[in-house]
């Protein structure tokens, strides 16, 4: 969620349906879940072509707070990732999904 409401903060998508949308601005994730990451390493390249003081800023850091970064795994390096789909939305609301689907697939 704080992702794409970056990404409107950034130009790239619409507060209002009257808004445009600046097609040169977004934002690219450079790691996903599960991903190995290093104190060096860019999580993110953020775009825009507003000229607003302190926007690209403010974009970062609300990125780097929605952003959870911990040390997981045993000494193998062995770790579970969560799954990328937790919940269904429609129009009468939100359900959790439920995993047991899949393994009655297999």
């Amino acid at each position: 969620m704080e992702v794409g409401l970056t990404s409107v903060m950034l130009g790239a998508g619409r507060k209002r349906t009257a808004d445009s949308v600046d097609a040169t601005a977004g934002i690219i994730l450079k790691k996903k879940v599960g991903d190995r990451v290093e104190v060096v390493d860019e999580i993110a390249s953020f775009y825009s072509s507003q000229d607003v003081e302190g926007l690209m800023e403010a974009a970062a850091q609300r990125i780097v707070d929605a952003y959870t970064i911990k040390v997981l795994g045993d000494e193998k390096g062995d770790y579970d990732v969560p799954p990328l789909v937790t919940h269904f939305v429609s129009k009468t609301g939100a359900d959790k999904f439920d995993m047991s689907v899949l393994d009655e697939q297999s």
